[in-house]
C-alpha cells in the first residue's frame, strides 16, 4: 500500500514538474549535464559495490535532505526475519540501477530511477533483493559538479534470493 502511494506521489511530482518546464527550450549543455549525472551515478554503484563509501558519498551536495520509509518491512532485518538481528547489521550491499529519465532545466535536473539492491550477509551465500524507486533532484555545485541535492525512495519489500 505504501508504495503504490509512493508511485503516485512520486508521478505527481514529475508531471508538476513537466508542466511547469514545458514551455522552456531545452538549455543547450543538457545533454552533457545528463551525461555527467549519469556518470556519477554509475561511479556512486561502483564506488558502493567495492565497499568505497567515502567516494561513494561524493555525489550528494551539502546540506542534502532525503527520505526513505523506516517502517520495519523495509529495515534490513526484514529481509531475514529468521535471523539475529545484529548478524544483519555486518551485511552489505550492492546495487544496480536502471536510469529512467532525466530532465534537465536551467540549474535543477530531475532523475527518476530503478534501483534493484542486493543485500548479501557477511557468513554464508544468503542474499535478498529489492526494487527501489526514486527520484533525485540534482543542482550544480560551485566546482561545476552535478550532486544530488533533494532525493525521494519508494522501496518495495524484500525479496529473498537465496
Amino acid at each position: 500500500m505504501l508504495g503504490a502511494c509512493m508511485k503516485i506521489l512520486s508521478t505527481l511530482l514529475v508531471l508538476g514538474f513537466l508542466v511547469a518546464s514545458s514551455a522552456a527550450a531545452p538549455s543547450p549543455d543538457a545533454k552533457q549535464v545528463e551525461a555527467q549525472i549519469r556518470k556519477a551515478i554509475a561511479d556512486w554503484i561502483d564506488a558502493n559495490n567495492r565497499g568505497d563509501h567515502a567516494e561513494a558519498n561524493k555525489i550528494w551536495a551539502p546540506g542534502v535532505k532525503g527520505w526513505f520509509p523506516e517502517n520495519a518491512e523495509f529495515k534490513n532485518a526484514a529481509a531475514f526475519p529468521d535471523k539475529d538481528a545484529a548478524f544483519v547489521k555486518k551485511a552489505s550491499s550492492t546495487f544496480s540501477v536502471t536510469v529512467e529519465e532525466v530532465m534537465v532545466c536551467g540549474d535543477l535536473a530531475v532523475v527518476r530511477d530503478k534501483w534493484r539492491e542486493t543485500l548479501h550477509l557477511t557468513e554464508g551465500s544468503q542474499t535478498a533483493q529489492r526494487t527501489i524507486w526514486s527520484f533525485e533532484v540534482w543542482k550544480p555545485q560551485a566546482d561545476g559538479q552535478w550532486k544530488i541535492a533533494r532525493w525521494i525512495s519508494a522501496p518495495e519489500p524484500w525479496e529473498s534470493v537465496s
